[in-house]
């Protein structure tokens, strides 16, 4: 035996079944504000219908980068290293003491001891001090690359470095090896 529907009941489930789609998607919409409603102040809607004239780029809708942080004073910085971007090639620093050289150096304002995000040059070179235990006279400095600084600075975070600052970032990251005689024990500078 064989079964035939009638083609008006076929009509008619069409019909609500595709009823029931425009009801979905009507619900999945996006509610937008009534049109007496003012868009909020400070706030510029692109014109999707807007033509540019011939020659005009395209705005951009992606965000501008965020601004590079610019390099201190040149000279030669004592202090910590508190942070390490390896991607954006930046140190944070917070420093103690400046001069011309390591035979200048002298203790900042309170002021100026907070710590700064100094960038890195393409060519910065970076030193940490290994030493044996108990015996840091034995030490020498290494080379490291940047993600080594970053473990380095993580595992040690009391430890000194020297940046030497040109115009445009960080030339040297130096480790200080702390083996020195200290003439002034009051100074948190060090002198050579």
């Amino acid at each position: 035996m064989k079964l035939t529907v009638p083609p008006t009941v076929v009509f008619l489930c069409s019909v609500f079944l595709a009823l029931g789609c425009v009801a979905d998607t009507s619900l999945a919409t996006t509610p937008v504000a009534a049109p007496t409603q003012a868009p909020p102040t400070g706030l510029a809607l692109p014109n999707p219908t807007a033509v540019l004239p011939a020659g005009t780029a395209t705005p951009s809708l992606t965000p501008p980068p965020p601004p590079k942080p610019v390099a201190p004073a040149a000279g030669t910085y004592f202090g910590q290293v508190t942070a390490v971007d390896v991607p954006g090639r930046t140190v944070t620093f917070a420093a103690i003491c400046l001069g011309a050289d390591r035979r200048t150096m002298r203790e900042l304002a309170p002021s100026d001891k907070a710590p700064h995000v100094i960038p890195l040059l393409s060519t910065t070179e970076v030193t940490v001090f290994t030493s044996p235990p108990n015996n840091p006279a034995a030490g020498r400095t290494v080379t490291v690359d940047l993600p080594q600084l970053v473990d380095i600075a993580k595992n040690f975070p009391n430890a000194k470095y020297f940046l030497i600052v040109e115009p445009q970032g960080v030339k040297t990251v130096e480790q200080d090896s702390g083996v020195r005689p200290s003439s002034q024990q009051d100074d948190p500078c060090p002198h050579f």
